[in-house]
């Protein structure tokens, strides 16, 4: 790295961690070496964002690395919570037929073979979230898939537990800039994050800046939203339906 202060930072943190890893005692692996490591990982994190915050040239290798980090640590966070919704609706609907019911109800009318019934031995009583999660009956790719198809199974309360809303939409639309543009700001993005103070000033085909601050609110976004769902699913299961004022 051509960049001498995080090199010679990097040096004096590991000969730290080096030391105190020979005082642990134990040349066998176990929690106190697992959570030192983790130690280093966030010390020199936190030196590649400190040298940013300071000027550091953008083009050097240790704030471009530390901006990569915190990317994927962003687009796994939102793919962890991508999945453990529609998991849980499928999940959720094998075991109370009654939200299968539910769904049905709202007009999702989509034809369905009787021969598409036949793996599952004619008997949907436990499989209704698999049956229609695999036939495409129901989608989970984008925040509003997955907002209706709650919505559809559980009623209007489940959609508090999407808020606050713009938190998890901007981190979607984060998350597809990342993954589909490497970071590089456009036309689409801009008008969709418009709301969202951080990058409200971003011009069109520059690099999203991600900061740690940034990395957190975007993270707590998905993990939160999760949390709120298990708790909410888990206290609907096997309860009665809601009744639908409209």
């Amino acid at each position: 790295d051509s960049t001498s202060e995080f090199a010679e930072a990097y040096k004096a943190v590991v000969q730290n961690w080096v030391a105190r890893r020979a005082t642990l005692g134990d040349d066998g692996v176990n929690m106190l070496v697992q959570t030192d490591g983790t130690e280093l990982l966030d010390m020199l994190v936190q030196t590649g964002l400190k040298m940013e915050a300071t000027g550091a040239q953008a083009g050097t290798w240790a704030p471009s690395g530390v901006r990569g980090l915190l990317g994927a640590v962003v687009m796994m966070n939102y793919a962890a919570f991508e999945s453990l919704a529609t998991d849980l609706w499928e999940l959720a609907l094998n075991t109370d037929p009654q939200l299968a019911a539910n769904w049905l109800e709202k007009g999702n009318d989509k034809q369905m073979k009787i021969a598409e019934f036949a793996s599952y031995g004619f008997d949907l009583s436990k499989s209704m979230g698999t049956f229609l999660l695999r036939g495409n009956k129901v989608t989970f790719t984008s925040l509003n898939a997955i907002t209706e198809a709650y919505g559809q199974a559980f009623g209007e309360s489940v959609k508090a537990c999407f808020q606050p809303r713009n938190d998890l939409f901007v981190t979607e639309q984060v998350r597809h800039l990342l993954a589909h543009r490497g970071g590089v700001t456009d036309a689409k993005f801009l008008k969709a994050v418009g709301v969202e103070p951080a990058y409200a000033t971003l011009s069109e085909g520059v690099l999203l800046p991600i900061s740690g601050g940034l990395a957190r609110r975007h993270c707590d976004a998905c993990i939160l939203r999760a949390i709120d769902l298990i708790e909410y699913v888990d206290g609907k299961i096997g309860k009665e339906p809601e009744i639908d004022a409209s």
